[in-house]
Parts: structure tokens; sequence; C-alpha cells
């Protein structure tokens, strides 16, 4: 049973392969050497992110027909509010909020329970959803979410008893980092549900202007992080900071970080392929939103982590990035994979339409408009073709 059109379904498997495209260059970008030296530079990564999303906004005016588009008597747009572009400046600063916790945490946990702890975030977007934005759930959601968030743990734990990574003293903190982190990402989830539903904003716009706000956010950190010098030593030191060729450890050093770019093919091709999937990501994943609900959106997430999975047991994986068969981690992806088709109601209970989370007043309200400009276009020799949403 398919309870959403195929365009959605379609945006959900982009979201999946652009996320791993994200993640799968991230990782390799931070075992690639370049000046003998590993290129990590998170902050600046986060830099890159923004700039990423910002090239959604002049896309989205070449694209489309704004005036049309942001028309309040469109049958879409009815009843919606006109969006301010200030009122896009809370995501970004959610967003960087939310990751500058989760770089901390990881400081003091484990790679393996740092990721399972970030599936809180799940729990965290639908109870939200549930008591903020009064949106209602089935069972299969109920259903959905609990494999998926067993099938999360088992990979954790898997990852963990296999490793040789060990709790210690500060590991509480660096749980209570990375839960309070899911709670700033799932406000973030929450608040562009809000505006989608409720004001006028196409989701490349949406993505733009936080792409903008972000970039004017992170451009000024990584100015002000140049000017701060590391303790060379400590361990905070290591993951937090960055070496460059003459051996100083700052916060983050842009110039070092371009320098190594421009030095190494490698990376010029691997950061190309991150901006690139965060350009679609975003924009496919506020779509998603849009159409469904921030925690649909959420869980269909988590399905990276097994395409991550399944790319780096591949034999062409050398070293620390390869990595190994466990049964334990097989079965928590399959209790994910299937946590997701219970959720998005491609097995599950057999539901009423009026019971899941398709906005299917606004599908028809699109259809409707896309007959419209089909009808006009036929009565007028010198049309063009607009491309719609």
């Amino acid at each position: 049973m398919f309870s959403f059109p195929l365009f959605v379904y379609f945006l959900m498997f982009i979201v999946i392969i652009s996320g791993s495209l994200i993640t799968v260059a991230n990782k390799i970008q931070n075992n690639t050497k370049s000046l003998n030296i590993p290129f990590h530079h998170a902050w600046f990564s986060t830099f890159l992110m923004f700039i990423s999303e910002l090239i959604s906004l002049p896309l989205y005016y070449i694209i489309y027909d704004t005036k049309k588009e942001e028309d309040p008597k469109k049958e879409e747009n009815k009843n919606k509010k006109k969006i301010k572009m200030l009122q896009l400046s809370l995501p970004p600063l959610l967003d960087f909020i939310g990751s500058t916790l989760m770089t901390f945490g990881l400081i003091f946990l484990p790679g393996s329970i740092y990721q399972m702890f970030r599936g809180s975030l799940i729990i965290i977007t639908f109870l939200m959803s549930l008591f903020y934005l009064k949106n209602k759930h089935n069972i299969n959601h109920y259903f959905g979410i609990t494999f998926t968030v067993i099938g999360l743990i088992l990979v954790g734990l898997a990852a963990f008893i296999t490793s040789k990574d060990k709790l210690h003293n500060d590991s509480i903190l660096g749980i209570i980092l990375i839960v309070v982190a899911q709670f700033f990402s799932a406000f973030q989830y929450i608040y562009e549900e809000n505006i989608m539903k409720n004001y006028i904003c196409h989701p490349m716009q949406c993505i733009g202007y936080e792409g903008l706000f972000g970039t004017l956010i992170s451009s000024f950190l990584i100015f002000i992080f140049y000017f701060i010098k590391c303790t060379n030593g400590k361990r905070i030191t290591e993951q937090f900071c960055n070496l460059d060729n003459k051996g100083i450890w700052r916060v983050e050093n842009i110039f070092f970080a371009f320098n190594q770019i421009f030095n190494n093919k490698i990376l010029i091709l691997l950061l190309f392929l991150y901006c690139f999937g965060i350009t679609i990501y975003n924009i496919t994943g506020v779509s998603i939103t849009k159409y469904t609900t921030a925690t649909t959106r959420a869980v269909v997430d988590t399905i990276r982590t097994f395409i991550i999975w399944v790319y780096f047991l591949m034999p062409f994986n050398q070293g620390n990035v390869r990595e190994k068969f466990n049964l334990i981690q097989f079965t928590g992806f399959i209790l994910l994979i299937i946590g997701n088709l219970i959720y998005n109601e491609i097995i599950g209970f057999n539901l009423n339409n009026n019971e899941n989370h398709f906005n299917e007043e606004k599908y028809i309200s699109l259809s409707q408009d896309d007959e419209n400009e089909k009808n006009t276009i036929d009565d007028s020799d010198n049309s063009t073709i607009l491309v719609k949403n």
C-alpha cells in the first residue's frame, strides 16, 4: 500500500542518496592528506555547508516565476501568510548550535555511541510534532518509529562491542551534549515544517535564505577562530582544532584549508560532491517536510546509515574507513528499514486515507495550478512553460 504519491517517494530516495553522498565524501576527505596533514576542518565544512544552501537562492529566482509562486491568490498559497526574510534566520542558528554541541559531544564519546544517541532526534521530533504542531499519528507511525529506534540502538551497540572504544568519566557529559543537540535539530525540523505549512515559502527559497544567514554567521566565526590558538598535546585540541604545516594548532585555519584543497585534486572532487550533495539534500529534505511532516523526514534520513555502511563494506575501501560485516549490526539495519517501511505505510496496518501524513489538499491545489497553467499555455502562442514545484 502506498500512502503518498510516487513523487514523494522519489524525494525520499533523493534525500537518502544525497545524504549518503555527503557522509561518504566527508568521511573520505577527513582521511585524505594534503601537504602531509589530514584535511580536518570541521568549521570550514560548516561554512561550505551554508554556502551550498545559499546556492539555492539564485537558482530559485532563475528557475521560477517568483510573482506566481508567491501570489497570495494562488490555490496553494490560500490561507497562508507572507514570509519575512528574518523568519528564516532561526533555522541556520539552530543548525549551527546543534552541530557545535555534537562536535563537542563527539570529543567525549566513541563514534558508535555518538551515532546511537543521534537517533534520539527521531523521538524528539516525533514528540514535538505531536505536542507543538498537533500532528495526528496513527499506529503505523508508532510501530515504525519503535522499529527504527531499536534498529539504531542495535547498530550503535554492535559497533561499540566490536571496536576498541571505551566509555570514560566524561562520557555522561558527551551523551548530554548529543541529546541536547538533537533538541536544537528537532526544533529546526519542526520550525521548517511550520514555515512550509503556514507561510508562502518555496523550499528552495527557504534553504537559500537559511544559507544566506548561515554563511554570514559562519564567515564571522571562522575569521575569529583563526586567531584562537590551541595548546598542543591535549585531547580536546586534537578533536576540536586543526594543525597547519607550520605546526600551529588553531580552532580553524581557513587559509591553510584552501592551501590543502588546491594542492590535492582528490580533495577538490570530494568537496564538490559534498557541496552538491548538501544542496540537493536540503532542497529535497524541506520538500518532504512540506508535503508530509518533519518526523517523516527524520525517519527517512536514517536509511542513509545503511547505505553508508554497505558502501564502506566494499573491498575497494582500505585502512580505517573499511567496515567489517557484523550480524548484530545487520539485524539493526533490517529493523531500521522495516521501521521506515511501516512508518511510511508501504507495509503495515491498512488505514483510511485521511489518517496518513500526506498533505493532500496541497497536492490537489498543486495539480490544479498545473492544469490551469496548461490551459493558459494552450491558449497562447508565445507562452513559456514554467517549472513547477
